[in-house]
């Protein structure tokens, strides 16, 4: 059960955020809850100050693991649906020892209504979505090795906003999304670095169609390519206002690997981003 003093700086938090509408950082949010400007090398300051002992200065606290452990990163491979996603985070978890985190598509309840009925079920899944990252977050956050990500937690407002745009969520759907999302952003590790796989809609739509999920079968070119449009839009602003460094790899040769790996790692496009990726994150 958490302690008076943990309870009072989250309700100050709840205050704080709660006195505009104007999105707070989590510098912002430190600052007014301990009173001190939080060091360069934090990456969330606001978990810190929840984890922190009340009695102990800043100086004299140790911060939380993944503060320090500087050779453990956290990557994210974003791109469209049928991208390559989960092959590439499996392979890079292997050849750079790290573990993988992957999207749950397989046996997914409400992804599988929304397929059916996206007008009933579009604000459910987003929402049970957010928690899913959520909980990969919470255990990101105890690794004590590099994790590679299937997916971000960012990319969901891409689909939200083509769902808002197609009449499907309504735009209070989108706010209250937005508000809960900004919550939850103050307990988030930022991902040290983001892959973007680069792949034309024609030739994603195709790996689609191999992998054969019922649920995907009635995706179409043009929806793929208003959502190819809409990822480009969007990571194009992404690194500016997020800072976090991206890698844009074009990735629209189909690979196959065997069940060792072996096809995979010889491909040079493959050792040249593993190569690429230790110099970003060094």
């Amino acid at each position: 059960m958490p302690s008076p003093s943990s309870l009072d700086k989250t309700q100050k938090i709840l205050d704080f955020l709660s006195i505009s509408g104007e999105p707070k950082t989590a510098l912002e949010v430190s600052k007014h809850v301990i009173g001190k400007r939080g060091t360069k090398k934090m990456v969330n300051p606001t978990l810190y100050s929840l984890l922190r002992d009340d009695k102990c200065s800043m100086k004299q606290t140790k911060p939380p693991t993944w503060f320090i452990k500087k050779n453990h990163k956290y990557v994210v491979i974003a791109g469209i649906i049928g991208a390559g996603k989960t092959t590439l985070a499996k392979h890079l978890s292997i050849s750079l020892d790290g573990k993988g985190y992957y999207e749950r598509v397989e046996n997914n309840k409400i992804l599988q209504n929304f397929y059916k009925d996206k007008n009933t079920h579009a604000f459910h899944l987003q929402i049970d979505l957010l928690t899913q990252r959520l909980e990969q977050q919470g255990k990101i956050l105890k690794e004590n090795i590099s994790v590679f990500q299937d997916r971000s937690i960012y990319e969901d407002q891409i689909f939200i906003d083509m769902l808002v745009k197609d009449g499907i969520m309504t735009e209070d759907q989108n706010d209250t999304y937005k508000k809960m999302f900004s919550l939850s952003e103050l307990l988030m590790k930022k991902p040290d670095l983001i892959i973007f796989l680069d792949v034309k809609p024609e030739i994603a739509l195709k790996r689609i169609k191999d992998r054969g999920r019922k649920m995907e079968e009635d995706i179409n070119i043009q929806y793929m390519t208003n959502l190819s449009n809409c990822y480009k839009i969007y990571f194009e602003e992404f690194e500016k206002l997020e800072k976090i460094p991206i890698i844009k790899k074009d990735w629209n040769k189909h690979f196959e690997p065997n069940e060792s790996g072996l096809t995979y790692y010889k491909n040079k496009d493959f050792v040249d981003l593993n190569n690429e990726i230790n110099k970003k994150i060094q």
